[in-house]
């Protein structure tokens, strides 16, 4: 008898722990942001529709303002200061969040959701990726003069200064014959390798705190409602 209501008490309650679970994972599911191609959200953001959406880039200041290529409207909120600047958007409206390749924009969509806004969309590739497929003269997406001074971009950063740990590993083990130098790279392989995987960059989140990614905090991140 005890056997019978133990089995009967362990069902009710596996029962209800698989429910439990559906649950949860369909209300994430509901409430996940979604990735898409620029070509396909364009309508949004052309003239009276984009009164009701909102553009979010999340580029650091620096890589915003001296961008070749950027929107004509929306916010210029980075990443790292998103979620200090949150009470700037409306959670009643959907949020288009964009970078320079995606990654950070994926980040923005993750805090946007988790602060309960339920219309979110990460445009896919960033805008490595819709300058490709912007017009010319195209009255969604700004193009700068690429003649003019500009600060790289994030992405640029990172592959430039793994390029420069890597070179200096490789010249001090030739000059000097120490294989420990050859550290040196094998860390960067192996750090490269463990972004990809895990989709974050542990380089990239220090060199948003060097001075020349730092944002200015008198400077309205709002660029045009």
């Amino acid at each position: 008898m005890m056997k019978q209501i133990s089995s009967s008490s362990n069902k009710k309650l596996l029962t209800s722990l698989t429910c439990s679970t559906l649950r949860n994972f369909s209300t994430r599911s509901l409430c996940a942001f979604k990735e898409v191609e620029f070509l396909d959200i364009r309508e949004s953001l052309e003239g009276a529709s984009a009164k009701h959406v909102q553009v979010v880039d999340v580029r650091t200041q620096q890589e915003f303002e001296t961008a070749e290529h950027k929107f004509n409207i929306g916010f210029n909120l980075p990443v790292q200061t998103l979620s200090s600047n949150i009470s700037l958007l409306d959670t009643s409206k959907p949020v288009y969040v964009v970078c320079q390749s995606g990654l950070r924009a994926k980040r923005a969509a993750e805090m946007l959701d988790n602060s309960g806004f339920k219309d979110v969309y990460c445009i896919k590739g960033g805008f490595n990726d819709i300058k490709n497929k912007a017009t010319s003269n195209d009255p969604i997406v700004a193009k700068r003069d690429t003649n003019a001074s500009q600060v790289w971009s994030l992405e640029r950063q990172v592959r430039f200064t793994a390029g420069m740990f890597v070179a200096a590993g490789v010249a001090g083990f030739l000059a000097s014959g120490n294989p420990y130098f050859l550290a040196v790279p094998g860390f960067v392989g192996c750090g490269l390798m463990f972004a990809s995987i895990t989709n974050t960059c542990a380089m990239g989140a220090v060199l948003l705190k060097m001075p020349w990614n730092k944002v200015n905090p008198n400077v309205c991140p709002v660029i045009k409602k």
